[in-house]
């Protein structure tokens, strides 16, 4: 029996196993492991103190831990009276009547339900983007963008903690796939994810930054209505107003910011004021992101995309687990590497590929933070020193296809 192997093959293959693995770690720790995930009891907890009237009887009022223990008794549990004390927006907490709803720790099975979903979502997404540029590709090599994604080891401590990294991104990457759509319908579509993805600012907010400068005001319009309706809803149920949870989650901005693995924790850990190194490289970072954008009319959707998640994971406080968000840095790099192998895209690729997929420990060692802080720039360098993404016709003769007989490996068993 005649079995035809090529290298592209084989590291699809790998990084399958690498996703099976990680993922597999992630859910497990999720929703069997004896250990609480920490965020996602927190935004559990904040949103039932919203279902079950806690903040309604408290009047958003801040108690102390003495005083949330005297009340486990009547509600089951500490409650918040305040919902956005964990860092979350308001409009945040009305999809988080699907994803909290349930008591705990059944919660932790349904959260990992909707993660199942949502990564899903993010396969089936950057699919069919990646099949906009790779029209003349094989179908095997689709997998390779999804198969680099999925193996980003950012999953496993996205799903650990509980945190919303993976919805955010799958919202993203459904209004990445919209908004390339001509039809009104998906205008709004898009702006209705892009407001749910607005539920971890510190991850979507870059994101906008393309929508403002190519005027696309439907979507931008309905983001920014799903927001303020969802708002006045949450204000309704809760009792707490907007500019009070506004208020807490500046709060819980400053007061992690030193805690980051990012450029703002650099800063203030060599001794700038926390206030101003947030404020200064948030300004900096969107600033710089802007005039890419301005000065690149003809880039693909997904290029711009890319580029916001580099600026999203640089502009402000973030740990590990956000780098979930780089997928789109990662697929717009795998695409290149496929349309232009040469040196540096293939090169380039594999080192971003490598910044994701080592294990969660690799990154506790001295200046790996800071190495990868270098490499993600340079690549985004890399991503717009070619040419769009959907300016080349035909196959190149080089191209990283799995027909390029001169990357076939033949063996026999």
């Amino acid at each position: 029996m005649n079995l035809k192997l090529t290298p592209i093959r084989f590291g699809i293959a790998v990084l399958f196993l690498v996703a099976t693995a990680y993922h597999g770690r992630g859910y497990y720790l999720l929703t069997v492991h004896e250990t609480t995930p920490h965020d996602l009891n927190m935004r559990w907890r904040e949103q039932q103190s919203i279902i079950c009237g806690a903040t309604v009887d408290l009047k958003g009022q801040r108690i102390t831990r003495e005083q949330q223990k005297a009340l486990v008794p009547k509600y089951g549990f500490r409650v918040e009276s305040n919902p956005s004390r964990g860092g979350y927006p308001p409009w945040s907490f009305l999809p988080g009547y699907v994803f909290y709803w349930p008591q705990w720790p059944m919660v932790k099975l349904w959260f990992g339900f909707v993660n199942v979903l949502a990564t899903l979502g993010i396969v089936v997404c950057l699919r069919l983007v990646a099949r906009l540029s790779l029209k003349n590709e094989t179908e095997i090599a689709l997998w390779l963008p999804i198969s680099s994604v999925l193996a980003v080891n950012s999953f496993t401590s996205t799903l650990y903690m509980g945190q919303f990294g993976i919805i955010c991104v799958a919202a993203l990457a459904g209004a990445l796939l919209s908004v390339q759509s001509p039809r009104k319908v998906a205008g709004l579509l898009s702006g209705v994810l892009l407001g749910i993805a607005m539920s971890k600012p510190n991850l979507s907010i870059p994101f906008l930054v393309p929508f403002l400068v190519r005027g696309r005001w439907l979507t931008l319009c309905t983001c920014a209505l799903y927001m303020l309706t969802a708002s006045l809803v949450v204000w309704w149920a809760s009792h707490v107003d907007p500019i009070s949870m506004l208020g807490k989650v500046n709060n819980a901005l400053n007061y992690s910011a030193a805690a980051g693995r990012d450029p703002v924790a650099m800063a203030i850990n060599s001794g700038i004021d926390p206030v101003w190194a947030l404020r200064t490289i948030a300004i900096a970072v969107v600033g710089v992101y802007c005039w890419i954008v301005l000065r690149s009319p003809k880039r693909t959707w997904l290029e711009l995309f890319a580029g916001a998640s580099v600026a999203s994971r640089l502009w402000t406080y973030h740990r590990h687990y956000d780098n979930v968000i780089l997928v789109f840095l990662l697929t717009a790099l795998v695409i290149k590497a496929i349309r232009s192998p040469d040196s540096i895209t293939v090169g380039c690729f594999l080192i971003v590929g490598l910044s994701l997929w080592v294990p969660a420990r690799v990154h506790l060692l001295p200046h790996f933070d800071t190495i990868q802080m270098i490499i993600w720039p340079t690549a985004l360098f890399v991503v717009f020193r070619y040419a769009p993404l959907d300016e080349s016709t035909g196959r190149n003769d080089t191209s990283l296809s799995l027909n390029n007989p001169r990357l076939e490996c033949r063996g026999g068993a």
